[in-house]
């Protein structure tokens, strides 16, 4: 009898309770690119919100959206099916893993990074659930077995090893793959035919630096490329409902509920333009799908940034403000020529991020992490 084959468990906790998130969107990608000589497996709280690719074999357990839920999948639920299904590693989009588990682990950031430190799922959150739950899941992940990390952004200081991989984005966003997908969901959003999105953070600050850029160009744009915003939670939503409400823009901004990956990949073929006033993600973060739709970018400068956009946005200083942004904004919705070459620039630059070379690569790191 031949050899068993190298089987992965991926942690499912974002296709089912935070579907348009980085770990989510990371997540499919992953799911695209497994190598076809290993074993697929994800590991599910409860039904994912997106269809899954045929290969792979979907094992569940059901733990609630909580804290308490939260903690029990990833201390006890998620390494037990692992497990069960004979899997030799786990791999998760999360910052947070089983402390005592044993199967080795791999951990690929996929959460929004601010000021040097990962935004917390459910910003805000308190109590003793919470807090064991950081400290275990955090602890967790510092003794993973590696993080994977994007070759095109500066390493974290950390202890536990990193593998540095190829940029990766799902295939579905690549310009003019999704533009006619027949998809009812998209029909029943009523797109208006012109708009300008973003799809980022939910924090408070994140959002109120959105707003407060388009508040500059909300005046000259508003009426006929309305801010759109995806990929919010449901606090993220009323968050900005909030927000939009005290400005007021609330006539010129409008946030959607979790779409389907192809809803969301049509939404960004159909944009004018991307607004990007929002921490990073190192996977699956919002601003690569952009750029390999080809769509202008306008954002705030800074190392991570530059890294990952290089002359293929609009960039201002923080210095300038939420002025500079939305004036930028203006800039490329009014300058034809502009946007053509920001989106020229996007296309090439997201053309060295081939999944063939992500996968291939992948082979070997799951093979070293299960010796």
């Amino acid at each position: 009898m031949g050899e068993m084959p190298l089987g992965v468990v991926y942690d499912g906790w974002p296709l089912v309770y935070a579907p348009n998130s980085p770990a989510a969107l990371h997540l499919l990608a992953l799911l695209e690119a497994h190598p076809s000589q290993m074993a697929c497996m994800v590991a599910l709280p409860g039904e994912s919100f997106h269809p899954l690719p045929s290969q792979v074999v979907q094992c569940s357990m059901q733990a609630e959206n909580s804290e308490m839920g939260r903690l029990r999948w990833e201390q006890r639920i998620l390494p037990r099916l692992a497990v069960e299904e004979q899997a030799n590693l786990v791999h998760t989009t999360g910052m947070r893993t089983d402390l005592l588990g044993r199967l080795p682990v791999l951990v690929s950031p996929s959460a929004y990074f601010e000021a040097g430190r990962p935004e917390r799922s459910g910003e805000g959150r308190a109590g003793l659930a919470g807090r064991l739950g950081d400290a275990l899941g955090l602890g967790g992940a510092a003794r993973a077995r590696a993080w994977l990390w994007p070759a095109d952004l500066a390493p974290p200081r950390s202890e536990t090893p990193l593998k540095i991989m190829p940029p990766l984005t799902h295939p579905l966003f690549t310009a003019g793959s999704s533009t006619n997908l027949p998809d009812g969901r998209l029909a029943e959003l009523e797109l208006p035919e012109t708009y300008v999105l973003y799809h980022g953070s939910g924090s408070q600050a994140a959002l109120k630096r959105l707003l407060d850029a388009w508040s500059w160009a909300a005046g000259s744009l508003g009426e006929y490329y309305p801010l759109l915003a995806a990929g919010l939670d449901e606090t993220g939503r009323s968050r900005l409902e909030r927000l939009a409400a005290e400005y007021p823009l609330e006539q010129s901004v409008r946030a959607f509920p979790s779409l389907s990956i192809e809803s969301l990949a049509a939404l960004y073929q159909g944009c004018s333009a991307f607004l990007y006033p929002s921490p990073i993600a190192a996977w699956g973060d919002p601003l690569r799908y952009a750029l390999s739709c080809g769509k202008p970018v306008i954002a705030f400068e800074g190392p991570e940034m530059e890294a990952i956009v290089g002359p293929a946005a609009y960039l201002v200083s923080p210095s300038g403000g939420s002025r500079a942004l939305g004036a930028a904004l203006i800039s490329v919705i009014v300058e034809e020529n502009l946007a053509l070459e920001l989106a020229q620039h996007a296309l090439q630059r997201a053309a060295r991020w081939q999944m063939g070379a992500f996968s291939d690569q992948l082979v070997q790191v799951y093979r070293d992490s299960c010796q």
